[in-house]
């Protein structure tokens, strides 16, 4: 589910207006826990990788962001640090 969401942030309009409007409400129509959620929301690239997400997607979903492919290439090479990202 996780990369179905991602999918949907990465290539639907309507989806990305609704998450950056109230992305919890957004997300509660997806079959989610609460903590992939919260990684959702909080933009936790290693988290989401390591739960198997395709790198692809994670790409076209920080651009939600709204920051630029250097800044989402320092966050993904660095180490992920205890409970959250570097």
């Amino acid at each position: 589910m996780l990369e179905k969401v991602l999918y949907d942030l990465g290539v639907d309009r309507p989806t990305k207006k609704a998450f950056r409007e109230d992305p919890r409400a957004l997300l509660g129509n997806y079959r989610l826990t609460d903590e992939e959620i919260e990684l959702i929301c909080d933009f936790d690239l290693h988290a989401l990788r390591e739960r198997g997400v395709n790198p692809m997607l994670l790409m076209g979903y920080w651009q939600l962001a709204r920051q630029d492919m250097d800044a989402y290439r320092r966050r993904i090479a660095a180490p992920r640090v205890a409970g959250g990202e570097a």
